[in-house]
């Protein structure tokens, strides 16, 4: 064990040999620079997993528009469906009065994966789909380094990416929890004939889930990451 050997040699010349302090003074030079050296590996760009996170949940902004085109198809199919049903007279007064057409409402039960404990819910389907459309976008344009819209974000300091990224996770998620539950809602509305014309939202939601899961894992390493900087800040080490 050469190494090993000349490691005990090292450590009794720099202790018991001739020029001792000389030689301590130069491990201890040596030591300095390398703890240096660690504690600038420890310093983190924490704006760049919040900018990476962003970038990873632009991945749910198309499935989220092809799920809502899905579901508006399938709701307008529906509302059809329910027009045919009400009598000639009902339209006719309808017309007659000038009535215009209410939001499309739909009553929906959301089950809680948790619990499996399902709760009831009203859905302004109507303002769902036309603000989930435009979030989606904006969600979206994240996606490429080179459009304004990542500009403005690298533009943007620590607090405000992080309270981005909160936002715009926890509105994907509020969307992606009722994708499903629509989906059943019209199936069930929707007499057993003419049920195979609705489209489904499984591989849409499964993109978006996986989308939100990978961004939600970069959220926690930046928080982890951004205690572990106030430690070492208050330990002095930074």
């Amino acid at each position: 064990m050469p190494y090993y050997e000349d490691l005990v040699k090292e450590i009794l010349e720099e202790d018991f040999g001739p020029g001792t302090r000389a030689k301590q003074e130069a491990v201890l030079k040596r030591l300095s620079i390398n703890e240096e050296k660690t504690t600038k590996k420890i310093t983190v760009d924490l704006r760049a997993i919040l900018l990476d996170a962003i970038r990873v949940l632009s991945a749910s902004g198309k499935p989220v528009e092809r799920a809502l085109a899905k579901l508006n198809e399938s709701s307008s199919i529906i509302e059809e469906y329910r027009k045919r049903l009400d009598s000639p007279f009902r339209r006719w007064l309808d017309r007659i009065l000038g009535r215009k057409p209410e939001n499309r409402t739909y009553h929906v039960e959301i089950v809680d994966p948790a619990t499996t404990v399902a709760k009831p819910m009203m859905v302004d389907f109507d303002t769902l789909h036309g603000k989930g459309v435009q979030t989606a976008r904006v969600i979206g344009s994240y996606a490429s380094k080179s459009n304004a819209a990542y500009a403005r974000l690298e533009a943007m300091d620590e607090t405000g990416l992080y309270m981005l990224l909160e936002r715009n996770i926890g509105e994907v998620q509020n969307m992606v929890k009722l994708f499903p539950a629509l989906h059943t809602y019209f199936q069930e509305e929707m007499d057993a004939n003419n049920r195979g014309k609705l489209r489904g939202v499984k591989l849409e939601v499964n993109a978006i889930r996986n989308a939100v899961l990978k961004a939600n894992q970069l959220r926690h390493e930046y928080v982890s990451r951004k205690e572990e900087a106030e430690q070492l800040k208050k330990l002095g080490i930074q």
